[in-house]
């Protein structure tokens, strides 16, 4: 049996089995593993602000704000535009198999922007070949530490996610230090030897629960877009990711996003936690809800410093739930066989509003700018997200449980 055999026997759970998740045991080994995989992931994702002031000078006369942002954009929406086949290939070959085809995209991604001479070459580097790595990653690390916990699925859940902020935290004034000391180019190249390290690390402590997964059937994905639930997590996905990507980036300086960035983190790990208690719906629709209503009664009279400081906590704490809910939200609705699939089909949302979020914020900005400041973009962002757990609770909720006062 040649190597790749052999790894993806290890990778692909075996039928047979029978798993009595423990709560514990092996099960914190792979939520560590999950939390260095989304370290790395997200942390290079969120980095692509730092290289884009590099590359408008690098590119300057040679491609417009817009152009060279774009590459980042790519990058973001490739994690959900492709999830609907990335997360069908983890089902498939395995959630080890599949982390390790996703470090090796980001990696030489990363390796061959290094050497990029035009902008569209980072267009197919940085932006699509590293997307394609972290949507074939994503979907691995979010879900393997859900087949090993049941009663504690929100807490380990929680920890996992928690890498993803922790990393946006983190990597970024690292990548500032190495563009300082090495130049842009080593700087990637850095990344790329830093991301092969830490997903290898992740895919080799990685270890899949004795469970039978298999990719499910058209018939089984034309059912899933029948759903109701389906269609209220894809449509609370647009409405949410829309309002984290161009609600705030927009007016916030460094310190508040990184303020942000830590609450986020809590959040992920205490909401999860809380959701083990009140019901995983319950926290996410909570969570959402209270995150948008920030956004009118907080951020939109805002003055000084101090209340966008106590803003950028609570919007940062809920919509950090938000994000490391949704999964745990998807195994309730869905079950926990064929998960990657399932959350593929429904982060292809978060794709959607990744590409029309910036038109979207630009097209209100240039209305309203001269008159009203950003007031208008913090509405309508707010409003977005109220709408998002609006259909969360007629769409998901509902459809799981008509009793308002029930764990669910």
């Amino acid at each position: 049996m040649g190597f790749l055999q052999r790894f993806k026997a290890a990778a692909v759970p075996q039928p047979g089995h029978k798993l009595a998740p423990p709560n514990g045991g092996y099960g914190w080994v792979v939520v560590l593993a999950s939390f260095l995989a989304l370290f790395a992931t997200y942390g290079v994702q969120y980095t692509y602000g730092v290289f884009q002031q590099q590359y408008l000078e690098v590119y300057r006369g040679r491609a417009t704000t817009t152009e060279i942002a774009f590459v980042g954009s790519v990058a973001f929406a490739s994690l959900g535009l492709f999830g609907v086949l990335t997360g069908r290939v983890g089902d498939w070959l395995g959630y080890r198999i599949t982390l390790f085809i996703g470090m090796l995209f980001m990696a030489l991604g990363l390796l061959l922007a290094s050497f990029a001479t035009e902008v569209w070459h980072l267009y197919l580097t940085q932006g699509l070949m590293f997307g394609i790595g972290t949507s074939l990653s994503f979907y691995p690390a979010v879900f393997a530490p859900t087949q090993w916990f049941d009663s504690r699925r929100g807490l380990a859940t929680g920890i996992a996610m928690a890498g993803s902020g922790l990393g946006g935290m983190a990597v970024a004034p690292i990548t500032r230090a190495l563009i300082t000391a090495v130049g842009t180019q080593w700087a990637l190249r850095c990344l790329s030897a830093g991301v092969f390290v830490f997903m290898m690390i992740a895919i080799l402590l990685l270890r899949p629960a004795p469970t039978a997964v298999k990719a499910g059937s058209r018939a089984w994905v034309i059912s899933l877009l029948k759903n109701p639930a389906f269609l209220g997590l894809w449509a609370t996905n647009i409405f949410g990711t829309y309002a984290v990507a161009e609600g705030l980036s927009k007016t916030d300086g460094a310190t508040l996003v990184s303020i942000m960035n830590g609450a986020s983190a809590a959040g992920r790990i205490l909401l999860g936690l809380a959701s083990d208690h009140v019901g995983r719906v319950n926290t996410y629709i909570g969570s959402v809800f209270i995150a948008g209503v920030a956004c009118f009664a907080i951020w939109v009279p805002s003055t000084g410093m101090a209340p966008l400081v106590i803003f950028s906590l609570l919007y940062g704490f809920f919509m950090g739930g938000f994000v490391a809910l949704t999964p745990l939200v998807i195994t309730v609705a869905f079950g926990v066989e064929r998960m990657a699939t399932t959350a593929g089909m429904i982060y292809a949302s978060t794709g959607v509003s990744n590409l029309i979020g910036s038109p979207i914020a630009g097209a209100i900005l240039d209305a309203t700018i001269g008159d009203q400041g950003y007031v208008p973009l913090i509405l309508y962002a707010g409003a977005m997200i109220v709408a998002g757990s609006c259909m969360a609770v007629l769409l998901v909720r509902r459809k799981l449980t008509k009793g308002w006062l029930v764990k669910v």
